[in-house]
């Protein structure tokens, strides 16, 4: 965004022009970014049996794409809940049966 607010060195009538294109060049973007949201969210939706999008569908998406997450990195979705995210740590799995216990595999 930043490269579309330097102004170069022109006349008062081309000044106005590129006043203009930048908001032009600033709108397509924002389209843009957008349209894949609300596709990404729409699919999210979709993989989870819902018709209609709701705030989490949104949190999910943006949390778990990386270009998205940094763009939002400051954002709280009001109502979208919060990320499962256990530590691989707590998590252990159970293998065979030896003198009557469990051995943990981590």
């Amino acid at each position: 965004m930043r490269r579309f607010c330097l102004v170069p060195k022109v006349s008062r009538y081309d000044f106005y022009e590129y006043i203009i294109c930048q908001q032009f060049l600033v709108n397509i973007m924002n389209i843009y970014l957008a349209t894949k949201v609300f596709r990404l969210v729409g699919n999210a939706a979709h993989d989870n049996r819902k018709t209609r999008i709701i705030p989490r569908h949104m949190l999910l998406v943006i949390r778990i794409n990386e270009e998205l997450e940094k763009l939002h990195a400051g954002v709280t979705i009001a109502h979208g809940g919060v990320l499962l995210d256990i530590n691989h740590v707590l998590l252990f799995m159970k293998t065979k049966k030896c003198c009557n216990c469990y051995q943990d595999i981590i």
